[in-house]
């Protein structure tokens, strides 16, 4: 997965996924940063991390209405469907980890080889499950391009799979 940088540019690594329309909404939300971490050794080390805005810096969009697209349930509001995020007085996300630039952490971001995004191949039909090998770690991934149509009729049909209407209005707060 190559992602954008906050800091500028972009970088690749990995990220794992539940299912296929995961890689749509990371492509859409989800960016790449670094995290200083100190080991049981007491050594720092900086890794790298994929994250997402602070939806606390606009904590009143957790009272927004919206319409709920699954389960045919109607209007409600992120404070009723996504009740783990919660903001403190000083605005900020409770129980999160922030990445060195500030932005709320949701999972390591391993580096697939020196982090550089590499070239994209052209002219290959996408294929959705076909597994290509990383050259410098042997590691055996699928690349998201081979899910850019998909994604595509998933936005044609309002984002109606994977993590979906809560996770998206969450991550574009901020």
């Amino acid at each position: 997965m190559t992602l954008p940088a906050v800091y500028g540019g972009a970088v690749s690594g990995f990220m794992y996924y539940c299912c296929w329309p995961c890689v749509c909404d990371t492509n859409d939300f989800i960016r790449a940063d670094t995290l200083n971490i100190t080991a049981v050794d007491g050594v720092s080390r900086k890794s790298h991390v994929a994250v997402i805005g602070n939806p606390c810096d606009r904590a009143e969009a957790l009272r927004e209405p919206f319409v709920q697209p699954f389960y045919g349930r109607g209007e409600t509001t992120l404070e009723r469907e996504a009740a783990e995020v919660r903001c403190t007085a000083e605005g900020k996300l409770r129980g999160a980890t922030l990445s060195d630039h500030g932005h709320v952490v949701i999972q390591l971001f391993p580096l697939a080889g020196d982090g550089k995004p590499a070239v994209a191949l052209q002219a290959v039909t996408p294929t959705p499950g076909r597994m290509t090998v990383d050259p410098t770690s042997g590691l055996h991934y699928q690349d998201e391009g081979e899910y850019a149509p998909m994604c595509e009729e998933r936005e044609d049909n309002g984002f109606n799979s994977g993590m979906g209407e809560i996770f998206r209005r969450v991550a574009m707060i901020s």
